[in-house]
């Protein structure tokens, strides 16, 4: 973890360590998550709903039992775009765990030009 010399992160997420004044609201989202709940989290931009979604994915509850996967879908212009960033991330996470029983033992690795769409 790195170390931070400045206590208030306006950017992004660190860690549980600089995650504070939204225990309810966790609680709340990984209740609803190991429960199967659909739940959507709705609020003005810069509210702090990404934030809390990754410090939730970092509680023991959820990494026990899932595998979670956080991709930024604003910058994508097509449906192409967005599995493929989809696609990246799930390879890159379960990559990550050393998964055989999902990977093998095959390296796997994934470009734009490799996806392909049918419908």
């Amino acid at each position: 973890m790195p170390i931070i010399r400045n206590p208030f992160i306006i950017n992004g997420y660190i860690s549980p360590t600089y995650f504070c004044d939204r225990k309810a609201e966790s609680e709340m989202l990984i209740r609803q998550i190991t429960n199967g709940n659909n739940t959507a989290l709705i609020s003005t931009r810069r509210m702090g709903k990404t934030g809390l979604i990754r410090h939730c994915f970092q509680s023991k509850e959820i990494q026990k039992t899932y595998y979670t996967f956080f991709i930024d879908i604003y910058a994508t212009k097509s449906l192409r775009e967005f599995v493929f960033a989809l696609s990246k991330e799930v390879i890159e996470v379960l990559g990550q765990e050393n998964d055989t029983e999902f990977l093998g033992n095959d390296e796997v690795t994934a470009s734009q030009s490799d996806i392909r769409l049918q419908w």
